[in-house]
């Protein structure tokens, strides 16, 4: 066996799994559950050939990007400057594992580029978003800007059967092919420096890249910075003239990162976009475009923007387990609820919250649907997302005095059972009476889920401080 490949083996550990194994190991399984239920489906409800491939390959096509994501930022965190330049040979083997796992990533790309026209059009297409993805994981803010633009263009050139079809021809689709083979070898070449000036000038953006896919961390950052001071200071001084005591003050202890109104900032963000969508459609021609634009936009950013949702959820618990200084003094507070008070008033706050911005994300989504004319298909996937993000509200309950954690084999089945439904709404979507049914299943686990968390947090021991029983 090669000395290099036991180096190449432990660098792709580190990256990738590092110490959550068991977590990594959890979405590969959920990965592969949702791809075998995927095919499975395609045999019961007699798909299309086309469309049973796309259920079956897209969950494996989300885990290699999901390993993706998790590589580049380990590979970065390992090919410090230091390290690049004095270790022999640890430069040259990050790139050597980078490359295998980009061709790794690529792979069930190309199955799921396979069940489309254009199939090298889309293949290279796909190539050129995971690169601009770990551009931007590895601290190269060009990649989200590539990654953006390259989403608005697809957008636009599928309304166009003949630019796609020119982009088709062996010479475009030659052309096309340098260059993302260009990008990719220059992503992997100032990503991945061998020391010296320019590598310490990129540390900083792949610093906040590695925080970003650690909440905990990230949170601390911000807070440290205060950057976020500017939203929360006039919402504090609100609460405090309250005449009487107000519940709200008890979430002011969670620190400026926890207020009231953080979904506001990106919604407000993804509207924007939306509405420069639809006014450069507009200067285009393309103002009466078919309803499958609409679709395409609304995918687009819905999409993003529910993942982005139940984040945001979670940022309430991290924001407790972040801030159990704060929590002592807000028992001293004249304010302060009674200690067989303090779980209820929490949950019924967090809860609140959690429902108000999903709803809140589910009328921008409709918003862009009429924005952008999308008729009852779109409606029916609107609302398809909807039912399968209203259980995610129910993350923020819990045990928060430690005294009984969460089971993480109880919420992988919720995870699953979630994931297969929503899988089975949007294939069923075009029968309407067997998807209603559906959507009342799907809304009463989703109140069963939420309902159950509500009783676990309600009935144990005061929350603040929190985690003083784990």
């Amino acid at each position: 066996m090669s000395l290099s490949w036991p180096v190449h083996r432990n660098i792709l550990r580190q990256a990738v799994i590092g110490e959550r194994a068991r977590w990594v190991l959890g979405w590969t399984i959920v990965a592969a559950v949702l791809s075998a239920l995927g095919g499975l489906l395609g045999v019961v409800f007699n798909l299309p050939p086309m469309k049973a491939r796309l259920w079956c390959v897209v969950p494996l096509a989300s885990l290699a990007l999901f390993m993706w994501l998790r590589y580049v930022p380990g590979a970065v965190r390992q090919n410090s400057p230091a390290n690049a330049r004095l270790v022999p040979g640890l430069n040259r083997s990050v790139r050597r594992v980078t490359v295998l796992i980009w061709c790794l990533a690529l792979a069930p790309m190309a199955l799921v580029a396979a069940a489309f026209d254009h199939v090298a059009l889309v293949f290279i297409t796909l190539g050129v978003t995971v690169t601009a993805i770990g551009m931007a994981r590895g601290g190269r803010k060009v990649g989200t800007v590539i990654y953006v633009l390259l989403v608005l263009a697809i957008l636009f050139i599928n309304e166009s059967p003949g630019l796609k079809a020119w982009l088709s021809a062996p010479a475009p689709l030659a052309a096309l092919s340098l260059g993302g083979i260009a990008l990719a070898w220059d992503a992997l070449c100032t990503v991945f420096p061998a020391g010296g000036e320019r590598h310490w000038k990129l540390l900083p953006a792949q610093a906040i890249q590695r925080v970003g896919g650690d909440m905990h961390q990230a949170m601390l950052l911000n807070r440290a910075s205060g950057g976020p001071a500017r939203l929360y200071a006039p919402l504090l001084r609100r609460d405090l003239r309250a005449g009487v005591r107000t519940d709200h003050l008890l979430l002011h202890a969670l620190g400026p990162n926890n207020h009231r109104y953080d979904f506001v900032v990106p919604l407000a963000c993804v509207a924007l976009l939306a509405v420069a969508v639809r006014l450069a459609m507009s200067s285009l021609g393309l103002a009466g475009a078919p309803v499958a634009v609409g679709l395409g936009i609304i995918g687009s950013f819905a999409g993003p923007l529910i993942l982005l949702q139940g984040l945001t959820f979670h940022r309430h618990v991290v924001s407790i387990n972040n801030t159990r200084g704060e929590q002592a003094l807000v028992r001293l507070s004249p304010r302060a609820p009674r200690a067989d008070h303090l779980g209820p008033v929490l949950a019924r706050q967090l809860l609140a919250i959690c429902l108000v911005e999903w709803l809140a994300g589910g009328l921008g989504v409709l918003g862009m649907m009429v924005l952008f004319g999308g008729g009852m298909e779109c409606a029916l996937l609107v609302v398809s997302w909807m039912a399968i993000s209203v259980a995610m509200s129910g993350c923020v309950l819990r045990d928060y005095a430690g005294r009984h954690p969460d089971s993480l084999l109880e919420l992988g089945v919720q995870i699953v059972m979630m994931g297969i439904g929503g899988i089975a709404l949007l294939v069923v979507s075009d029968n309407l009476a067997a998807w209603s049914a559906l959507l009342v299943l799907m809304l009463g686990g989703a109140y069963a889920i939420v309902r159950g968390r509500w009783k676990t947090m309600v009935s144990s021991p005061a929350p603040f401080p929190a985690g003083r029983f784990a």
